[in-house]
């Protein structure tokens, strides 16, 4: 749900700032409507959690004049973007409410809303006012961006007073609102800021501009100062270097290191062997940076050779080798609850006389959704009440009840515990129940597998890899 969220986010504000520098009227229309249609997209998807893009908006049209008089002009198309909103939305919700009565208010609003801002469905997402903001440094330094995004957020505000620069302030309140909002509740997951994350690579992003476009002039008037100095000192020398053929040598080799950097900061290091000998290995950018302004400067080139040089260490900035990570690992998809539910049924309906459906054994507000997402469809569910460890035992070790079981973890490892103060015989094997655990999920709630289903346990798949 995050990625469609995130994109209704981003499109939201692309499309406000785009209406809002258009003058004619078919634009503006446009873009209005693509605003309120990714505001439809967020909500459909994670309903409330889109109310920030609305709120950040609102508050960049009342606090800029300009967008004051703007909103004045078009308010009637606002209103009708707004009509459409509410005709796409209130469909599914009245469909829901006339399924499921209250039960549905209840749950979107008082459990996943007010319970979650005011108090918590799972006591382990209580965290302190600063978590966002401690999580998201420890995050952006983990990437290598944590000064970058520092830098960006220092110079978007100091650009954004000095200029009065309404598309800096909306990016500002893109950051800022949301996050001061949901710092102010209890439950804090950090998944919450993911919308808001855009704004911060943003802010980055225009560190990272501004210095390409103004670090190349001090760095020119160095070179050409150096030249000159060489050519008043060494004019000799420098007119043998300035021959075409001299030239055209130099230039290669700048041209040569200048590449080797840019190849380092896309792919990593470089290592070329012959048979168990490395004839040319480069892991850094310094050095072949320094040989391509050397190399460079000895062949006249000034002013490109700058431009060429200045990207380069602007790139070095960039937090590149996390984004060869990600891309290393887009063939790489783990799908852990998917792989998981398809190969329980697929055991339950090759094996004939087994026990079906899912015991649960997780309190009721701590059930993460993605869990009931997918296993949803192994029915029936037997829940208990409250956390049993002696059920368990009913659920692992008899083979004529032997079935999937979703247990928080704290249960199962009292379960653990009782079982061997009260010296169970060893064929019961309570310690090595074939399990899967969602690393990638921070919710303590386990996937057993015993008897039978123990072929789609973590452990097994391996074997079979």
């Amino acid at each position: 749900m995050e990625a469609p969220l995130v994109l209704a986010y981003c499109g939201g504000v692309f499309h406000f700032l785009a209406w809002a520098s258009s003058n004619r009227t078919a634009v503006r229309s446009a873009h209005a409507f693509a605003a309120g249609l990714f505001v439809v997209l967020g909500f459909m998807t994670k309903f409330v959690a889109v109310a920030f893009l609305p709120i950040v908006l609102a508050t960049a049209t009342v606090v800029v004049p300009e967008y004051r008089r703007k909103f004045r002009r078009d308010w009637l198309l606002w209103a009708g973007v707004g009509a459409v909103c509410l005709a796409l939305v209130a469909p599914w919700f009245l469909w829901a409410w006339r399924q499921y009565g209250n039960f549905f208010w209840e749950t979107i609003l008082r459990e996943a809303v007010y319970t979650r801002f005011t108090a918590y469905l799972d006591p382990t997402h209580v965290q302190p006012w600063y978590f966002y903001l401690t999580t998201m440094y420890s995050r952006f330094s983990t990437y290598g961006s944590a000064v970058l995004v520092g830098a960006g957020l220092v110079l978007l505000i100091v650009q954004t007073v000095r200029r009065r620069w309404p598309e800096g302030l909306v990016i500002l309140l893109w950051c800022g609102v949301p996050l001061l909002l949901i710092s102010m509740g209890t439950s804090k997951l950090y998944h919450y800021v993911y919308p808001f994350l855009p704004a911060f690579a943003l802010a980055a992003g225009y560190a990272a501009g501004l210095a390409s476009m103004l670090a190349a002039a001090p760095f020119s008037r160095i070179v050409q100062s150096l030249q000159e100095h060489a050519g008043a000192r060494w004019p000799r020398a420098v007119a043998t270097v300035r021959r075409p053929a001299v030239q055209g040598l130099l230039l290669a080799v700048a041209a040569t290191a200048v590449g080797i950097a840019i190849i380092t900061l896309a792919r990593g290091p470089i290592r070329i062997t012959i048979g168990t000998n490395d004839v040319f290995k480069s892991s850094g950018v310094f050095r072949p940076l320094l040989i391509a302004v050397v190399f460079g400067l000895a062949a006249g080139a000034g002013r490109m050779g700058t431009k060429v040089i200045v990207a380069v260490l602007v790139m070095s900035a960039l937090p590149l080798p996390a984004y060869r990570q990600s891309l290393g690992r887009l063939d790489a998809a783990k799908h852990p609850m998917r792989t998981a539910r398809d190969c329980i049924a697929h055991v339950q309906a090759q094996t004939a006389g087994l026990p079906r459906g899912l015991y649960v054994d997780v309190p009721a507000p701590a059930l993460p959704y993605p869990h009931y997402y997918y296993f949803r469809t192994i029915r029936p569910w037997t829940r208990s009440e409250s956390p049993s460890p002696a059920q368990l035992e009913r659920y692992i070790d008899d083979p004529a009840e032997q079935r999937p079981i979703l247990v928080w973890e704290p249960t199962y490892q009292r379960f653990q515990r009782e079982a061997e103060a009260a010296g169970t015989p060893a064929s019961r094997q309570t310690t090595s129940t074939p399990m899967v655990v969602f690393t990638d999920i921070i919710d303590n709630v386990l996937l057993l597998l015993p008897g039978p289903y123990g072929v789609c346990s973590s452990e097994s798949r391996l074997r079979q890899g």
